[in-house]
């Protein structure tokens, strides 16, 4: 009965993590959605979509059947990942400028161009799945990767609240047909309205 109950719970504690993991790769949408409006990746770093590329082929590795046998849930879930992921980096390198400009959040002590989501989930995310490799037999590798993920997502969201007053919103910029930025327009109030 106890390994029926714990399978169950370990299935469970899987699906909530695969649902907590699809919100962490569905993160960076407002992010490329900035990047589309303006037409330019501004101050975004490619980096945490390269490191989850990397880091869902390896979970995809890890859950193949000659590996780890019983790890559907880790391998669906990290293919979905690579595939969002593959796709955010498209379009980073598509509206990518030559010089790469970057800012770094201590640096400037903004966090303008650090997504919190992407740090929420991700944290979340660690959470879940350390909390996943803990039941029944305890599964060292997920835990460890896991739990170092909570800790560094965990770290994100302190610097994003440390550094969150300093930071102003991003505007978008309105542009024309050649991505050309459109003047200002102030609306001033009728003076004699007939």
């Amino acid at each position: 009965m106890g390994n029926a109950h714990s399978g169950r719970t370990r299935t469970t504690l899987g699906v909530v993590g695969n649902v907590i993991s699809a919100c962490l790769f569905l993160s960076p949408v407002p992010t490329f959605k900035t990047i589309y409006q303006k037409k330019d990746v501004e101050s975004f770093d490619p980096k945490p979509y390269l490191c989850t590329v990397l880091n869902c082929l390896l979970w995809c590795f890890y859950g193949m059947p000659f590996v780890n046998p019983n790890s559907i849930l880790v391998v669906t879930i990290n293919g979905a990942g690579l595939i969002m992921e593959l796709i955010y980096l498209a379009i980073f390198c598509y509206y990518a400028s030559k010089e790469g400009r970057r800012t770094k959040v201590i640096k400037t002590k903004s966090v303008e161009y650090m997504t919190p989501w992407l740090s929420l989930c991700n944290t979340l995310n660690g959470a879940c799945w350390a909390s996943y490799a803990l039941i029944g037999k305890v599964d060292y590798f997920i835990l460890l990767s896991n739990g170092l993920g909570f800790i560094l997502g965990a770290i994100q969201l302190i610097i994003y609240g440390i550094y969150y007053r300093n930071s102003k919103p991003a505007e978008v910029e309105e542009l024309d047909d050649d991505n050309k930025k459109l003047p200002a327009i102030e609306m001033q109030p009728a003076e004699n309205m007939v």
